[in-house]
């Protein structure tokens, strides 16, 4: 699912960050998230701060909308 979200990555971002930041794109709660991956909601927290510098984001809803609009409408 997530795979070509990977390929077309103009930020540099890991597979687990796209599958991340692609979720929350999607309306997915951060707790939410880290359901679904089986993880611990503090590292869903760390991806976004890592996926923020990555993309040069002040907020995630920020980094969301770029993911949308650069990459999930390419």
């Amino acid at each position: 699912m997530y795979r070509e979200e990977c390929e077309r990555n103009p930020y540099g971002l890991t597979d687990a960050q796209v599958q991340t930041i692609t979720m929350i794109a999607n309306g997915y709660t951060q707790a939410q998230v880290a359901t679904f991956e089986y993880i611990a909601l503090s590292t869903v927290k760390e991806r976004l701060t890592m996926i923020r510098s990555k993309m040069d984001c002040d907020s995630t809803l920020q980094a969301a909308v770029m993911w949308v609009r650069e990459v999930e409408n390419a």
